[in-house]
């Protein structure tokens, strides 16, 4: 066996691939990716090439096709080819660089899961390594970006990491496989081919053994970011309280950890935040923190920091629930009829009752507003609920999800919180509306 195809063996091994499972090989018609494919086919796994013909480079694209087609056919090898029309690249966002990643490792994933293969892999090499780290440096990149990519991501595996293209080019070249040259590669239009075509040349004359020597410290900084991923889990299962669909960290803890910035890259990164937005989070907590709440904002998440605290909850849309008949459930709470009877009151704001009688349908169940009005139980008048939750220490990251009930225009109850004067229950009242909160 060649020492190409062994040490590919080995990493697919390693990772738990076993023999004759079905495996994805991301084919583009370039030498790396052909090594691969042909390596692969020669080692006792199934496997399947998958190719991506963008339609960018007009008849160049169709040669890598071709080229793809000619090889899997000669050696029996199982082919999807995926041609993305004009409709499919409106669609996308991003760079088209972006947009063609997306999209492949998006369509690679439903072959995988249409063959039931163990493992997507990909021809990245050292080479490709160190341009990547590199990049990722000079970009301003943090946390796993300037790590460089990991062996094993998910189902990908990238069993070439650790080869040179060196190592590449000569199985091709041993082996007589047909490949073909990206025009692509060769153009300084791109950041990455910058750092290909003029950084490394240099880099390497300084320092012949870069490739192995950076693909050593990934390897090594992927462990330490392992360790850095499990202490931080450590210390938000100790300190982060959760509480209504909210995660709250105190300043003072984030502070006093001696790494705020890293344990709140690692809390907040999953929720779409970025490293530059996680360094202006931690410096406003750090140094200009108030009473008054401040709002950071991810594709899908908010950070609210207020006081002492700093909070992540879900960016949530209004809630407005038309309610003409009970009982009524949802995720979080029902309303139904019951007899004064049944009335039981607990400490923990888990119930709430109202006069029936003094209801009338349809209710409204929504998103509190500004404006709104009541006459909270027990007080002396009428105020508005922005100033009951004030008055009540309700944190700005919890106001956004309180819920009203409206009965013909008035707040009836402002909900898990305090009913209105006008709907309470009396000594005349026969039947509650009963609000249960799960």
């Amino acid at each position: 066996m060649h020492s190409f195809e062994s040490h590919i063996l080995g990493v697919l091994q390693s990772h738990g691939v076993t023999a004759e499972s079905n495996v994805i090989v991301a084919v583009s018609g370039g030498a790396d990716s052909m090594a691969l494919l042909s390596a692969v086919h020669s080692l006792p796994f199934t496997c399947i090439a998958a190719h991506v013909n963008y339609g960018l480079r007009g008849m160049e694209s169709d040669g890598d096709e071709e080229c793809v087609r000619a090889f899997c056919t000669s050696h029996h090898i199982n082919l999807e080819v995926w041609r993305v029309n004009e409709q499919e690249w409106e669609k996308t966002a991003g760079s088209t660089q972006e947009a063609a990643r997306t999209m492949r490792y998006a369509w690679f994933e439903q072959l995988r899961a249409k063959h039931g293969a163990a493992a997507i892999l990909t021809a990245h090499h050292a080479n490709d390594q160190t341009e990547t780290m590199l990049y990722q440096f000079v970009r301003g990149g943090a946390g796993k970006s300037v790590f460089g990519m990991a062996e094993k991501s998910g189902y990908v595996i990238r069993p070439l990491l650790a080869m040179t293209k060196v190592h590449v080019m000569q199985y091709i070249e041993e082996n007589a496989i047909a490949w073909r040259q990206d025009s692509s590669n060769d153009t300084t239009h791109y950041a990455r081919n910058v750092v290909r075509h003029k950084w490394m040349p240099l880099i390497e004359q300084l320092n012949p053994a870069i490739h192995d020597t950076i693909q050593i410290r990934s390897s090594w900084m992927h462990q330490e970011q392992a360790m850095v991923d499990w202490a931080a889990s450590l210390f938000l299962d100790k300190y982060a309280k959760r509480m209504k669909g909210a995660e709250v960290v105190s300043i003072a803890t984030l502070c006093s950890s001696g790494f705020m910035e890293v344990v709140m890259w690692k809390w907040l990164s999953p929720f779409g935040f970025t490293s530059q937005q996680v360094s202006l989070i931690a410096e406003y907590a750090r140094t200009k923190s108030s009473s008054e709440p401040a709002w950071f904002n991810s594709a899908s998440h908010q950070v609210c920091i207020q006081t002492d605290s700093v909070a992540c909850v879900e960016a949530a849309e209004p809630v407005h629930k038309v309610i003409s008949e009970l009982p009524y459930t949802n995720d979080f709470m029902s309303i139904d009829f019951c007899s004064t009877a049944e009335v039981q009151f607990t400490a923990d704001d888990k119930r709430q009752y109202l006069d029936a009688a003094k209801l009338t349908f349809p209710l409204i169940v929504r998103t509190w507003q500004e404006g709104d009005r009541f006459h909270p139980l027990g007080a002396g008048g009428h105020q508005t609920v922005a100033d009951f939750l004030v008055h009540a220490k309700v944190p700005a990251w919890l106001k956004k999800g309180v819920f009203v009930l409206c009965s013909n225009h008035d707040v009836a109850a402002v909900m898990q919180h305090r009913i209105s004067e006008k709907f309470k229950k009396t000594a005349s009242t026969d039947r509650c509306l009963r609000i249960q909160f799960f």
